[in-house]
């Protein structure tokens, strides 16, 4: 799986895994499609064992296979707005420059 986390996501994501840590949770979890996707924080032994398993540079991310493969690719990223904030995933496109 190529995916790929912004700075602003990183930063998060590791905010949120240390603020967890206490509890174990240490990894993150992907899954969906490209038009809707769920994160959330997990313990290593969420893991399943049909799982791919992305190494972020500092906590490892899960996802089973279709969703691995929805995934590919993809870039996470963190807004923060006015009505709403949180991860994004956006997906290459061609169309665009």
């Amino acid at each position: 799986m190529n995916l790929k986390f912004t700075e602003t996501a990183l930063e998060r994501i590791l905010h949120f895994l240390e603020a967890q840590k206490a509890q174990g949770v240490s990894a993150l979890r992907l899954a969906g499609t490209r038009a809707e996707q769920k994160l959330w924080l997990v313990r290593p032994e969420d893991r399943q064992a049909t799982d791919r398993v992305f190494d972020a540079g500092g906590f490892e991310v899960f996802a089973d296979p279709v969703s691995a493969d929805n995934f590919d690719g993809a870039t996470v990223d963190f807004v923060q707005g006015l009505m709403q904030s949180g991860f994004r995933v956006f997906h290459p496109s061609p169309s665009w420059d």
